[in-house]
């Protein structure tokens, strides 16, 4: 009897550890699952995040190379373009009559019509500077 009892003892012991090794192996499996599932959900939402930035980044930059530019900016370029370097190397020569008559001139014209604030404004920068360096040489 007592030899039965130690079988029996032995036997539920054999039985419990083989449970507790199964249900650690389930264990482990349920982890190794859940990691690459959750590995591939987050390689997915990381390729999906950058996609969509690159993509906008991309629409972005063409908006920018390709949107119509407003009139009034088109025409205050223009004007930059055609007279700054001359009005800069006249203004350092001390020709100021010339710059006032070139943007009085300017004002006439119908292409810069939409600047004329801009022009006028320009002008009475190039009168303060030239009173003040007419003041300077007294």
């Amino acid at each position: 009897m007592r030899q039965q009892y130690a079988d029996d003892l032995f036997a539920e012991r054999q039985l419990g550890k083989r449970l507790h090794e199964d249900r650690h192996q389930l264990q482990l499996d349920y982890e190794r699952l859940r990691v690459q599932k959750g590995g591939f959900g987050l390689k997915a939402m990381a390729l999906s995040g950058f996609t969509g930035f690159f993509g906008a980044l991309v629409f972005f930059i063409l908006f920018l190379l390709i949107r119509p530019k407003d009139d009034h900016t088109a025409a205050f370029l223009q004007f930059r373009d055609a007279n700054m370097f001359n009005y800069e190397l006249a203004i350092s020569q001390g020709r100021f009559d010339d710059v006032e008559r070139d943007l009085l001139r300017a004002t006439e014209l119908p292409e810069y019509k939409l600047i004329q604030p801009e022009i006028e404004f320009t002008k009475k920068m190039v009168g303060a500077a030239k009173r003040r360096c007419a003041g300077n040489q007294k």
